[in-house]
Formats: structure tokens, C-alpha cells, sequence
């Protein structure tokens, strides 16, 4: 009783909005018809409600920041500021027994929009001329001497000499001539996906949906234990963060991240098996089976430095 909080509630809010709209610009499903803008308001509600918010674009993200709210308050109840006598059943069970004359939104300005239990710590920056710039700018402007002499060879050359030695090694020869430069400029893709490419056997691009797939299969599935449903994959290939468009579609089309999935069945191997509609990377023959391809494009998602993973890769 009284005027005094005697719980926090806090909402965690998992997943992208943006890239989990389908058919007709609903969010999740057609079926809940809700749009986009329907559940930013309705996230943008709750702390005027009581309640705060934290967000998270990944499952992996989640668990890491319930990890932090976990450290921070054992933290609290160790140092007696706050009293952690409930455990989760026991709290609901003493919810269950609230009279239906309580729960009504806070009307105490105390009481409203409360902060989260933890803070998001601001990603790495730095300075250059007194401007704010990313880390991803930043490595741009300190970009070393051997890189610039490169550059410049290159930049002398012809567009048709470019595009062979981009053919060479496996990189698309479209673009215009910076284009071609910078590709040149990037670390060799993994000798699998340009010997690949050489055969005219399928390679997927970096970033794509398909690309995505074989990165979700190549962390999520151990090679003989048991294959992963299309929910799941597209789940974790969604949270991979190297698919180039939404895996569950954009709301414009019927096609969604699986429409090109074909493309990693097909082949001599191919590069995902299909048994009963439970997938994995092929394992054979060894050392150009699915693994290794999967592990091939994860190293090329870790060096473009769009894989949210969060594990060290080898990308030497």
C-alpha cells in the first residue's frame, strides 16, 4: 500500500520493426493488422503508462541485456537498496491477488516514464577536426599509406583492365570505376568462393538473404544433431544482420528471404540439405561441402563488418 513504487516493470522490446513487415505493410502478420506505425506508438505509450523500455534489434541482444539487468540488480539487493524477496512465480502470485480497482495507469508525475534499469552505452567514435564522425569513418580517415599509393595505381588503369582483375578474383565487375577500385582494394574473398565462382557454381552475395541463411545455419547448427525448421532459420538469419532486405519480406511484394532458397539446395552438392523440410549445411565432399562455404561468406559478413554475431572470426 501507500503512495511509494513497490515494483519495476520494465518492457523488452526484441526485433526490428522496419524489417519484419510483410504483405500489405503490417507488422509480423497480415493477420494482426497492426502497422508499423501502430506499434511505435503503442511502444512510445508505456512509459506514461508506468512502465520503462528497453529495446533489442536481436535475441542475442536480449539475452545480453537481461544479463546486465541481472548483474545490476544482485548488485542492488546485495547492497540492501532494494529488497528482492520474490521470485518470478512468487511475484505473480501475489499479482493474482490485486483487486481489479488496482493497475490503472500512474497519475503521480513520480511515477511516470521511469528510467531503465539499464542505459545503452553509446557506440565507439571519434573526432577528426573537431567533427562528430562513426568508427567506420573514422577507419576511412586513417587510412594508410600503402592503401593510398594502391588506390592511386589502380586509379591509372583502365575500366577494362579493372574489371579483369575483378573477374580474378571472383568480384562483380559492374559499377562504375570507383566502384571497381574499391572492390580491388578489399581483402581477397576466401579462395572456396572464388574457385566456386570460376566453375559457375553458385555464390551468394555479401549481404543478401541467401548469405544470411548459410551464416544463421553455420552458428545455429552443429553438423549431425538434429536440422533446423525454415521459422527458425529465418529467425536467426534475420538477426544475422547480412541479409540485405527483410527476411520476412518488405510489406511490397510476396517475396520474402526464403523466395531465392532454392539456390542453396540446388547443385552438385548442394550447399544445404533438405530432409522432410528440416534444413542443414551440407558436409560433403570436405573442404568444399556447405560448411565451408557457410564459414567462407561468414568471414566476408565479419570483414564488411555487417555480421551482429558478436563472435570472434579469423578473417586473415
Amino acid at each position: 500500500g501507500g503512495d511509494e513504487r513497490k515494483c519495476h516493470i520494465c518492457y523488452l522490446i526484441e526485433g526490428d520493426i522496419d524489417r519484419t513487415t510483410v504483405h500489405g505493410g503490417f507488422v509480423g502478420r497480415s493477420a494482426y493488422r497492426k502497422t508499423v506505425q501502430d506499434v511505435k506508438d503503442a511502444i512510445e505509450s508505456l512509459p506514461n503508462m508506468g512502465f520503462s523500455v528497453i529495446e533489442s534489434k536481436t535475441k542475442f541482444g536480449s539475452l545480453e541485456k537481461i544479463k546486465r539487468v541481472a548483474k545490476e540488480f544482485l548488485w542492488r539487493a546485495n547492497n540492501g537498496s532494494i529488497d528482492c524477496t520474490h521470485t518470478y512465480d512468487k511475484f505473480l502470485d501475489e499479482v493474482k491477488k490485486i483487486g481489479n480497482d488496482k493497475g490503472e495507469p500512474p497519475t503521480d508525475p513520480r511515477h511516470k516514464n521511469p528510467a531503465p534499469p539499464i542505459i545503452d552505452e553509446m557506440p565507439p567514435t571519434a573526432t577528426a577536426g573537431g567533427a562528430h564522425v562513426t568508427q567506420s569513418t573514422a577507419s576511412k580517415i586513417e587510412e594508410s599509406e600503402e592503401v593510398v599509393a594502391r588506390r592511386e595505381e589502380l586509379t591509372k588503369l583502365s575500366i577494362k583492365e579493372l574489371k579483369n582483375m575483378c573477374k580474378e578474383r571472383a568480384e562483380q565487375i559492374s559499377g562504375t570505376k570507383k566502384d571497381l577500385v574499391q572492390r580491388l582494394l578489399r581483402q581477397r574473398n576466401p579462395e572456396i568462393l572464388i574457385s566456386r565462382a570460376r566453375r559457375n557454381q553458385y555464390v551468394p552475395k555479401v549481404p543478401s538473404c541467401n548469405a544470411s541463411i548459410l551464416v544463421a545455419l553455420h552458428l545455429h547448427h552443429e553438423p549431425g544433431t538434429k536440422s533446423l525448421t525454415k521459422e527458425k532459420i529465418m529467425m536467426f538469419a534475420e538477426e544475422s544482420g547480412v541479409n540485405k532486405d527483410p527476411m520476412f519480406g518488405n510489406g511490397k511484394s510476396w517475396y520474402d528471404g526464403w523466395s531465392g532458397f532454392k539456390d542453396l539446395t540446388g547443385g552438385d552438392p548442394g550447399l544445404v540439405s533438405d530432409v522432410k523440410r528440416k534444413y542443414a549445411l551440407t558436409t560433403q565432399p570436405i573442404g568444399s561441402a556447405g560448411v565451408d562455404v557457410a564459414k567462407a561468406v561468414h568471414i566476408v559478413a565479419h570483414r564488411q563488418g555487417i555480421c551482429r554475431c558478436g563472435r570472434y572470426v579469423d578473417t586473415s
